[in-house]
């Protein structure tokens, strides 16, 4: 088989297979013309591959002009799913890390399949032999606080060896030489350091992401899971007292990479995927469309250079798409048309169809927002059946947001959204809004709270809205014990149980310990945040 892979991570895995491969690695263009650069080389694919750049983000054009199967690799699946939604459309499938996440998406898509970054074949080398007791590799920012405070953790605690931006084989080496690596999913996703750490012979102590990472090893027998800070303290200080349990586990998740991890097992598995897509399917929808949304996306989110001017007249031919029409409506509003953006929402909801659009109604609601006119943002609520007429801008953001919620609009991670910069996408961005209008407003600050918990990923925001809501609501035992578990899970353990102790103390005062005990058992199964409460003089 001919293979073109935008990416050379399976290249010599697919050539050791026999098959003939050829690479391209453009990360210096935003744009990349594939059958320009295939007819240059005068390689004919039987298949085309692209795997998502993690640094600059590349679209190719041109694939309709391909007659072979077409596979995009999404891999930053949680950070970027409001550009990989449509882009993954131009494709005949779709792989990815983060199947439980597309599988929640309540938009049209491709075929689906499961495809974890790669292992790396690396020597076993026994625990004792190895220099450091706990290490961590990985990105600290301002941008990042969890990560931050589980570093300030590790090195209180353990004394541990904190690293970043290692090239690299030396970010392998020192897992290598490295017995316990904890690890920190910045929006609950199963990431590349677990199998990246697992490969070289390390106990992977991870946070319990679910299903995309429990199919890559099994819990408790080849990586070990953590909810929150109390018990990745416990594990840590198990693993260090007893190193052999630990180094029994380490040793069966280094033989599951090499038994199911390695880039040879990504091969066959993209191939075998690549077998199932059906040979003259119709496409899920228009692709052309579907890749200026995707460059759209990208420019206005500041991630490509760009015009969105001039993508909005490639658009404007598509003016009868909801989608498109988004796109048209925020661009007119970003390039400061506030007349041409008010009489395209109009229009749209005159039409009968396009005003039942619940993500088109309420860009064009917000919009009318923005421009004062809050009887015609009303109105666009109330067409989609909205049961309460809502009588202050708070209102109609909350009617908003429950109503992009019911369709699985709820948050996209990694899409910029600004008050009055931006149209809102999502429940999360219609909250976000009634919190710039109304800072103090306790409903606001439960409704967006209850929904980031619920999305999983969103501690370090969490953090501050159930704070808010506690200082103002101080009887309330269930919201402190609810901000003390957001502190544990974000790697905060003295403020974490310092919370405890409060809702604890206020549920006591109020004669309701019980009901304290009972909660607590349900947010926290294994019992370890109770016993550390009850240990505290």
């Amino acid at each position: 088989m001919r293979i073109c892979l935008i990416s050379p991570v399976l290249a010599r895995a697919l050539e050791a297979m026999g098959h003939e491969v050829t690479v391209f690695w453009p990360t210096d263009t935003a744009v990349f013309d594939l059958p320009t650069a295939l007819e240059a080389r005068r390689f004919v694919p039987d298949l085309v591959f692209h795997e998502e750049f993690l640094g600059p983000r590349v679209l190719l054009t041109g694939l309709e002009q391909l007659d072979c199967p077409k596979v995009f690799w999404s891999l930053d699946t949680h950070l970027n799913s409001h550009w990989h939604r449509w882009y993954a459309c131009c494709f005949d499938g779709v792989v990815t890390p983060h199947m439980h996440l597309w599988s929640q998406f309540p938009w049209p898509r491709p075929p689906l399949g499961r495809l974890a970054f790669p292992g790396v074949a690396r020597p076993w080398i026994p625990h004792p032999g190895r220099r450091h007791e706990v290490s961590f590799v990985g990105r600290i920012t301002p941008e990042r606080p969890r990560r931050t405070w589980l570093a300030e953790f590790l090195t209180a605690r353990c004394n541990a060896r904190i690293e970043q931006d290692l090239p690299f084989q030396a970010m392998l080496d020192l897992y290598a030489d490295t017995r316990l690596a904890p690890n920190e999913a910045i929006q609950a996703e199963v990431n590349f350091r677990v199998t990246e750490a697992a490969s070289c012979g390390c106990l992977v102590l991870s946070q319990n992401i679910g299903p995309d990472q429990d199919a890559l090893f099994e819990p408790g027998k080849e990586v070990v899971v953590y909810e929150h800070v109390l018990e990745l303290q416990a594990l840590l200080a198990q693993f260090r007292r007893f190193p052999r349990p630990a180094e029994a586990i380490a040793r069966a998740g280094w033989e599951r990479v090499q038994a199911s991890h390695l880039p040879a097992h990504r091969a066959a598995e993209l191939l075998r995927f690549a077998e199932t897509l059906p040979a003259t399917a119709a496409p899920v929808m228009d692709r052309r469309l579907a890749w200026l949304l995707a460059r759209w996306e990208l420019v206005r989110n500041r991630r490509q250079a760009g015009s969105l001017q001039e993508l909005a007249a490639s658009l404007a031919d598509y003016g009868q798409h909801p989608d498109a029409l988004t796109a048209l409506l925020e661009t007119q509003h970003l390039l400061k048309r506030p007349q041409e953006a008010l009489r395209l929402a109009v229009d749209i909801i005159r039409h009968p169809d396009l005003s039942r659009h619940v993500p088109l109604a309420a860009a064009c609601s917000v919009l009318g927002l923005y421009q004062n006119q809050f009887e015609f943002a009303r109105q666009c609520l109330l067409l989609q059946g909205e049961p309460r007429r809502p009588e202050t801008p708070l209102a109609l953001l909350h009617g908003w947001a429950a109503q992009l919620s019911r369709l699985g609009h709820t948050a996209f991670p990694g899409r910029l959204f600004q008050p009055r910069l931006h149209l809102p996408a999502c429940a999360a961005d219609c909250l976000f809004l009634a919190m710039e209008l109304a800072p103090h407003d306790v409903e606001t600050s439960r409704r967006l709270e209850s929904l980031l918990a619920a999305c999983g990923g969103w501690e370090h925001i969490r953090l501050g809205l159930l704070s808010d809501i506690s200082l103002r609501r101080r009887e309330d035992w269930r919201t402190g014990l609810a901000l003390a578990l957001a502190n544990l899970r974000a790697f905060r353990l003295k403020e974490g149980l310092e919370e405890a102790l409060l809702a604890l103390h206020s549920a006591r005062s109020q004669g309701k310990e019980g009901q304290f005990a009972r909660r607590l058992e349900a947010l926290d199964p294994g019992g370890i945040i109770a016993k550390t409460l009850a240990s505290i003089p």
